[in-house]
């Protein structure tokens, strides 16, 4: 035992020191300058003698001493440093000491120190051999120094006509300095000047976290970047007119500010050579900031896009393909990148596949808006314009943008949805923090504006005159829409901090317009609907007339039941032909042959026709219970009486006496089987609500109803859509309650009991018949005349009855000889009908009344 607890110490301690040896510090860097950091063998280690890092992180010798390397040594670090002789410094290579030459200002640290705008030079410029001592020279025309200290070379000035002013790059005399342009004075007042209030002032409309939402500021990022911009922009400065047009895009695109004016205003002055990539608006050496009021409706459904798209591409999602054109807000243009995950603050997420085609998804996150209050960096806010890249021409398509808070007279005019005011546009950002900064305010803007909506939205193009046709079709181009939300920086990040956490929404959204010949399908349906209803409903109501001759009083009743019962029943079965048809043709499919509708346009007349047909079925509903509960019942009890009653003490019984009353408990216990067998039904509606709600929530099935073509069960989404939901519905519907009706008919009905034939022989074994009037001259009549001589018996006496009746010892249970139909339909004739109701009143009234006036008592109610 001692044996095996010392090997278990043996053990721990190995493994102990094995993860001691194991251990490496998370550190790159050294305390001591004496040690660099040797990546090899993943710790500090000190530098060979005279030698050490002087803050570059590997040995090397300081400033102020020289190399000298030892020959005999094969090793890259064989050199000792050796100090400079006093009034000399060390060569830049550091391969030997010179002195300053009198051209210089002498030793200014540990380097020679030259005039501003002189750069040190060791070599000779045209014999490459070194110099003696150090010299400062002049750099040549339209260049200075270089920034480092000292300066070992010249670097160009961004303008050829800059001169060397003491070492900085300025404009000749008769000129002036415009952003990187150096201009005539003349031209350059002609330029105009954008530095007042006005044109830097920036204007929120509805910033959250204050009672004042209507707020304007004057901007520090305007007055830095807004003069220079318009300047170079009329001097045909591409920089110069996309800084413009980015700073027209964090004003709204509001055409009253300064921005957007000075931009509209060089754009139509460029519009007699304006037009690229088929936009006749776009301007010359402009961005092409947004469309014009005509082209915004007309680009959303144009042609533009060649490719043909599919839902599976070698059982793979089909991914569209994005890129980002993107810009800083002075301008510069930093290239194109694919559009992953800029626009998702929301984390990345394999549910969310947001650009795979065909699969409309959703997600909803809360993020935190303290993360963008204090990064004063232009890369702060991004411009971007977003392409679709076209596989079949290898061509980049424009995607238009709907930005929801587009200004226009004070008002945002893309609010609502697509309409003839809409405009669309092309720059866009998603987080806005460089316009809230103010002179005032220079560390943290004052307001800041952050994504609240994000949605992609993708629709097929208008099938053509060639009919309906499930074939691959094109889209348009897709449409990117952006709603911003206005937050006051001190409402996020104050005490309390109620406005810190914003929800984002980011959509994709595929679907198609049902016009052309998917809206003539809809008509079709719609006239086969109302004339297949219209003819139903015609028939009932002559056939209810038929049934209520010389009753015309409720006939409006029964016209408004009849109607709601037959066009309720079609438009069910056309809403759902519709919606299995595209439910067929949407899911589980490679190819596009359709997308799904919209909620603003294909799906009003299907939820009309579906309330319509619901509010139809209730009312079918309530007439039902109505007619159920007046339906006129007789039973007429055919028993004899078996004799007259007996006098007092066993007395034989007088002449006038009484007959002996038949048994009532016989008719009591056939009206109570037919109370029973009102319910009853071929299905279950317990139980098809129960096994649909099974399939649908516990089973997830209500997930193939989600607006994808693929059966994932795995994907963020905004809920089923009410088609593919109906479909499915009345699917799982359909077929639990066709499968209770197999199995009644064939199983049930055959093998154990059938209500309505018991309840028939229940008559014909107590020697009872029931008139059932449904209408004043309509009804049904079970022949419940019992074949025996009599039924009120005991029980040997019954079954002698029946035995007779087996062994066809007796006559046939048919009304008329010698047939078994006893169940028929029974037409009155007005005559009948008003005796049958007069009857009626009579027993309502009361029974002894009735029989004082001389009825049969066979009759009973």
């Amino acid at each position: 035992q001692l044996m095996k607890r010392g090997r278990g110490w043996v053990v721990l301690a190995a493994w102990c020191v094995a993860a001691a040896v194991a251990q490496v510090e998370l550190r790159t860097t050294c305390e001591d300058d004496a040690e660099f950091y040797n990546a090899a063998n993943m710790q500090c280690e000190r530098c060979p003698a005279t030698q050490a890092t002087c803050g570059t992180g590997a040995c090397t010798c300081c400033a102020g001493t020289r190399r000298v390397w030892d020959a005999r040594a094969a090793n890259a670090s064989a050199f000792t440093c050796v100090a400079c002789a006093a009034n000399t410094v060390s060569s830049k290579d550091q391969s030997r000491c010179m002195g300053c030459g009198t051209t210089t200002l002498g030793i200014a640290g540990d380097d020679c120190a030259c005039s501003a705008g002189l750069y040190l030079v060791e070599f000779n410029s045209m014999t490459g051999a070194m110099l003696d001592t150090k010299q400062c020279y002049t750099c040549a025309r339209g260049t200075v120094p270089e920034s480092a200290s000292p300066p070992y070379s010249c670097v160009s000035c961004i303008n050829s006509l800059m001169l060397n002013d003491a070492g900085v790059c300025t404009c000749g005399a008769g000129t002036v300095e415009v952003g990187s342009l150096c201009v005539d004075d003349t031209v350059a007042a002609d330029l105009g000047s954008f530095t007042k209030e006005d044109d830097r002032t920036v204007k929120y409309y509805d910033v959250k976290g204050t009672d004042t939402p209507q707020q304007q500021l004057l901007s520090a990022t305007f007055a830095k970047y807004l003069d220079e911009a318009v300047k170079l922009c009329k001097l045909d400065d591409q920089r110069g007119c996309q800084s413009l047009g980015n700073l027209c895009a964090l004003q709204n695109f509001d055409d009253e500010s300064t921005a957007c004016a000075q931009f509209n205003n060089i754009a139509e002055e460029r519009s007699q050579r304006s037009g690229y990539h088929g936009f006749s608006s776009w301007p010359t050496d402009m961005p092409y900031l947004q469309y014009d009021a005509g082209e915004s409706k007309q680009v959303a459904s144009s042609d533009l896009v060649k490719m043909r798209v599919a839902f599976a591409k070698q059982h793979k999602r089909f991914q569209m393909e994005y890129y980002l054109a993107v810009y800083t807000v002075n301008g510069t243009f930093l290239g194109f990148e694919p559009l992953v995950n800029q626009f998702n603050l929301c984390g990345v997420d394999s549910r969310f596949p947001f650009y795979a085609f065909g699969f409309t998804t959703k997600r909803a996150c809360h993020y935190d808006a303290r993360h963008f209050t204090g990064n004063q960096s232009e890369l702060a806010t991004l411009f971007y314009d977003l392409y679709l890249y076209d596989a079949s021409t290898d061509e980049l398509v424009p995607v238009p943008v709907f930005y929801k808070n587009y200004v226009k007279g004070g008002v945002f005019i893309n609010d609502g949805k697509m309409s003839v005011t809409t405009r669309l546009t092309r720059r866009f950002f998603v987080v806005d923090i460089l316009s809230g900064f103010t002179e005032d305010s220079p560390q943290a803007p004052l307001i800041v504006r952050v994504p609240r909506e994000i949605i992609l939205e993708v629709t097929q193009q208008k099938t053509g005159k060639k009919g309906l046709t499930v074939k691959p079709k094109l889209i348009n181009p897709p449409l990117l829409t952006i709603r911003l939300e206005e937050r006051l920086v001190s409402s996020i990040t104050g005490v309390g901090a109620r406005h810190a956490n914003i929800k984002l929404i980011v959509r994709s959204e595929y679907h198609e317009e049902l016009v052309g010949p998917w809206l003539v399908l809809q008509i079709v349906l719609a006239i086969i609907a109302v004339g297949v209803g219209t003819l139903l409903f015609f028939g009932r109501v002559i056939c209810w007339v038929i049934r209520n001759p010389e009753n015309y009083l409720p006939l409006l009743g029964a016209v408004l039941m009849t109607a709601a019962r037959c066009f309720s029943d079609v438009f069910f079965w056309v809403l759902f032909a519709e919606s299995a048809f595209l439910y067929v043709l949407y899911k589980g499919n490679e190819t596009v042959k359709i997308l799904l509708p919209t909620n603003h346009q294909g799906l009003v007349w299907f939820e009309v026709l579906l309330c319509i047909c619901w509010v139809a079925k209730a009312l079918r509903i309530l007439h039902i219970l109505y007619r159920q509960t007046t339906v006129d019942v007789f039973i007429v009890d055919w028993e004899k009486t078996k004799g007259k009653l007996a006098g007092p003490g066993g007395q034989p019984a007088p002449t006038n006496a009484p007959n002996i009353p038949v048994s009532v408990w016989r008719t009591l216990l056939a009206v109570n089987e037919l109370n029973k067998i009102q319910t009853k039904r071929k299905t279950s509606l317990g139980l098809t609500l129960a096994v649909t709600v099974c399939v649908l929530a516990g089973c997830r099935g209500l997930r193939t109803a989600y607006p994808q073509p693929a059966f994932d069960v795995d994907i963020a989404t905004d809920g089923v859509h009410v088609i593919m939901a109906y479909a499915v519905c009345c699917f799982v519907m359909l077929v639990v309650a066709t499968l209770q009706v197999v199995y009644y008919q064939i199983l049930r009905v055959r093998l154990f009991k059938d209500e309505t034939t018991l309840f028939v022989d229940l008559l014909s074994v107590s020697n009872l018949s029931c008139f059932m009037l449904t209408d004043s001259a309509f009804g049904y009549y079970i022949h419940g005349r019992s074949v025996h001589s009599c039924t009120d018996t005991n029980l040997p006496g019954l079954c002698a009855n029946l035995q007779a009746e087996q062994a066809n010892k007796t006559a046939k249970r048919g009304l008329t000889d010698g047939t078994t139909d006893q169940v028929m339909e029974m037409y009155l004739t007005p005559a009948v009908a008003q005796q049958m109701r007069q009857i009626y009143f009579y027993l309502v009234k009361g029974v002894g009344a009735y029989q004082s006036g001389g009825a049969p008592r066979s009759v009973q109610h």
